[in-house]
């Protein structure tokens, strides 16, 4: 039986894609703070900011899944609450890296998330891919330094694989309840001028693409985790609208609102541009979830 240690496993992804590996057969252990064992699933300690683990946590494990991160959206940006979204997912990385590099292990492939953000949050003009230069705003370059530490691990002679997650989409997840539920009250808004593209993924998509990469049904690489169907704001707001029979007939929400009530993560409301799944599915990738409206149903 093949072996999977996740970070960030009682994260919604994480969830999720244990529930698939396992299915599929695979054991799956956790890092996490503290050691533990719930069900199953052993949980190993590992500490990100003295970039200490549990070596017993190395033992028999082929593929480790880095899905560790401070919520972009859990506060409002402080310098405090930028510096903890950055060093909890650069940290995280180098923590594996030295365990890695200093310990014994029979470890296959490394796989971290990464985020369409790394993209920035200009609206450029046109459809972003893989090889596509990042953006140049606070959340692009942590991406950049997140992705570096990720692909330290290759100095190990180790396959690295990064997956550039966009919004998980799902009626379980976050981002859905807190868009859906105004539009469900009749208070759904366009958000500033609606034409920012929203690069989404289901829960169930996005956690296959990371057990296709376990299971070598696509190759190691870097991947953008985004549906095939590109919307925008307005599009978005319209589907969902006339999913729950509501109309959108409040005025778009300009910018300046925006940007009082969420400081500089509105800029990650009011911008954006659309970004290409080809890469997935040129590598034979099957969406279950392509549209929205099959989420929907």
């Amino acid at each position: 039986m093949s072996k999977v240690l996740i970070a960030g496993g009682s994260g919604l992804i994480g969830r999720r894609l244990t529930e698939m590996l396992r299915q599929a057969g695979y054991e799956v252990n956790w890092l996490s703070r503290h050691a533990s064992k719930s069900g199953d699933i052993q949980k190993f300690s590992w500490n990100v900011n003295q970039k200490t683990l549990d070596p017993d946590s190395l033992n028999g494990v082929d593929v480790i899944v880095n899905l560790a991160g401070a919520s972009i959206d859990g506060k409002r940006w402080s310098s405090d609450y930028k510096k903890e979204i950055y060093d909890s997912r650069i940290n995280s990385n180098l923590t594996i890296f030295k365990a890695l590099r200093d310990g014994n292990h029979k470890l296959s492939h490394f796989i971290s998330s990464s985020a369409i953000g790394y993209y920035g949050f200009e609206n450029r003009h046109e459809i972003l891919v893989e090889t596509s230069s990042p953006g140049t705003d606070y959340l692009a370059k942590t991406c950049v330094d997140w992705e570096s530490s990720a692909q330290q691990v290759s100095e190990l002679g180790l396959p690295v694989s990064i997956v550039r997650t966009g919004v998980v989409f799902s009626k379980n997840s976050q981002a859905y309840e807190k868009i859906v539920k105004p539009i469900k009250m009749g208070l759904g808004a366009v958000l500033g001028n609606g034409n920012q593209a929203f690069p989404w993924i289901s829960l169930d998509d996005i956690s296959k693409v990371y057990l296709s990469l376990i299971q070598n049904k696509i190759e190691s690489g870097i991947y953008n985790g985004v549906a095939p169907q590109m919307v925008n704001n307005k599009e978005l707001m319209h589907i969902l609208a006339s999913h729950f029979r509501k109309k959108i007939w409040l005025p778009n929400v300009p910018p300046f609102a925006l940007k009082l009530l969420f400081g500089e993560m509105a800029n990650t409301l009011l911008g954006g541009s659309p970004i290409s799944s080809a890469k997935l599915l040129e590598s034979h990738f099957i969406f279950e979830f392509p549209t929205i409206e099959k989420i929907l149903k």
